[in-house]
Parts: structure tokens; sequence; C-alpha cells
């Protein structure tokens, strides 16, 4: 799979972001180092969003991933 990438750089290290996503270089480490369901407890303890309002708005489907998941 050729995917074509931009560049982006942190102290921490490089991160490759795909080109087609609209996010940066700390959106595409926080999917690598915390699981999505890691995000949905969070938010639910935090009282931030119930589970259903969770799964409404984060479909993690259509999220790019590090290990090919996503599109």
């Amino acid at each position: 799979m050729n995917l074509k990438t931009n560049n982006q750089f942190r102290i921490e290290e490089d991160v490759q972001v795909p080109a087609e996503r609209l996010w940066g270089a700390q959106t595409q480490r926080s999917l690598i180092n915390f699981p999505i369901g890691v995000k949905r407890e969070a938010a639910h303890k935090l009282g931030l969003l119930t589970g259903e309002q969770f799964d409404a708005w984060v479909r993690p489907q259509e999220m790019a991933h590090p290990l090919g998941g996503g599109r």
C-alpha cells in the first residue's frame, strides 16, 4: 500500500499522517497510543458524553489506524 503522507515533526519523534486526513501529528499519536475504547470510557467517566453520544459522534471505522484499520 503506497499512501501519500505529510511529515509532521515533533521533538518526540516523526510520525506519518495520511495526507487525506485533516489532523496533525498529535492526533495521529493519540490514535496510535490510545485505543478508541479507552477514549470512550474516559469521556463517559468525566461526564462529557454518554456512551451513546460517543458512539454517535466518534466513528472509529472512519479514522486512520496505525495497524491498517479505518479507510
